[in-house]
């Protein structure tokens, strides 16, 4: 069972990983050609389409999205609103998506 946990928990990192490399690589899109993103996030589910394109999908087996969420990336790569939802095992944990805006040092 704890070997099993730990391969769900490394699982789950990897997700939240891929997740992350995602929305942000749909950010940058959106500023760099400054078209629009809406992103739909339901269940296990990222949906995504940029300007009336193909809509495209991730699908996740270890993080939930509850709520059912839409963002919006607007044609500067800010999002609103600014993060996504998501659960593992009963526990909520957020990805900020405007991370970037933020002063750094």
């Amino acid at each position: 069972p704890l070997t099993a946990d730990r391969l769900d928990k490394a699982r789950a990192q990897e997700e939240w990983l891929v997740l992350e490399r995602t929305v942000g690589g749909l950010a940058f899109r959106a500023f760099a050609e400054g078209r629009p993103v809406e992103l739909r996030a339901e269940g296990g589910r990222l949906a995504w389409s940029e300007a009336g394109g193909e809509e495209r999908a991730l699908s996740l087996e270890h993080l939930f999205f509850e709520p059912a969420q839409v963002v919006r990336i607007n044609g500067n790569g800010i999002a609103a609103p600014a993060r996504l939802t998501l659960r593992r095992a009963g526990r909520e944990r957020s990805l900020e998506l405007n991370r970037w805006l933020e002063d750094r040092p």
